[in-house]
């Protein structure tokens, strides 16, 4: 099932990005301030499949924070590339101490002390003018899953640089939470294909799309 779920791949040598995000059925993001209660074991799995996957995971700094991030696992971990315009960053964040591949920071950010401080606790300050994308690729990344935030979501959709979606339904309603997938000042329409739908025991509904060119 997991591997219909990831559907096709390019080629090793040609650039793709994926992005991967779990909601709430009223398309809410986070429970209590994080997705941790949302999802389930194959949730789970698919995530850590994509991870395998990329070259870099990238993820915006609030995420990283909200979450409580660590290091990318398996046998070949891929870096996380953490987008952050303030580079505040606590050296004993498990995103440092966890890490078994050196986290890079995408980051607008030009104070070096700042830079210092990131580069100390064993991280790579990259300067970056607001396009993400575009500076991992030419660092040599073509394989790239974004997993949020909502901020990050939109600037990687409003450019068009998203080639597939893969969107998880957690079977719940977030009565209370104000977190939605997608900030308000989103691009009015993004067009979608859908190449596949399943849904597990635990009532998770996997969607796949492709964003429309």
């Amino acid at each position: 099932m997991l591997s219909e779920m990831i559907g096709p791949l390019r080629q090793p040598d040609e650039f793709e990005v994926r992005m991967i995000a779990v909601v709430t059925a009223d398309g809410q993001i986070s429970h209590e301030g994080t997705s941790a209660s949302l999802g389930s074991a194959l949730d789970a799995e698919l995530l850590l499949a994509l991870r395998e996957w990329a070259d870099v995971v990238l993820v915006g700094a609030g995420t990283v924070r909200a979450e409580d991030y660590g290091g990318v696992g398996g046998d070949d971990p891929s870096p996380l590339a953490v987008v952050s315009s303030s580079l505040d960053f606590q050296a004993s964040a498990r995103v440092f101490r966890e890490a078994r591949v050196q986290p890079l920071f995408l980051t607008t950010n030009d104070d070096p002390s700042a830079h210092h401080r990131i580069e100390a606790a064993g991280g790579t300050v990259v300067p970056c003018d607001g396009d993400f994308i575009d500076v991992l690729r030419a660092r040599g990344f073509r394989r790239i899953v974004v997993e949020g935030g909502p901020s990050l979501y939109r600037q990687v959709l409003a450019r068009g640089e998203v080639d597939v979606i893969h969107l998880t339904i957690d079977p719940s309603l977030s009565l209370a939470s104000t977190a939605p997938l997608l900030p308000s000042d989103s691009p009015d329409r993004v067009a979608l294909d859908l190449e596949h739908c399943v849904h597990d025991d635990e009532g998770c509904v996997f969607l796949r799309y492709r964003v429309r060119n």
